[in-house]
């Protein structure tokens, strides 16, 4: 079994390669992301969380 450092170290540098697969097959599908912004509190799930980071990847490529 992974300890959390390994798990940590593994995660960052699949998130950092913009790896979405790892980041969509990871993330359990009751997944509820919480977004504040300007006081003001929202909820969405994992279908949402994946095409947020698809765009931010994307975005930051290069």
């Amino acid at each position: 079994m992974e300890n959390f450092h390994t798990f940590l170290d593994r995660y960052l540098s699949r998130w950092k390669a913009a790896d979405l697969h790892f980041m969509e097959n990871l993330i359990d599908d009751s997944f509820q992301g919480i977004e504040v912004r300007d006081s003001k509190i929202t909820t969405h799930g994992k279908e949402a969380s994946v095409t947020g980071w698809s765009h931010a990847f994307n975005y930051f490529k290069n």
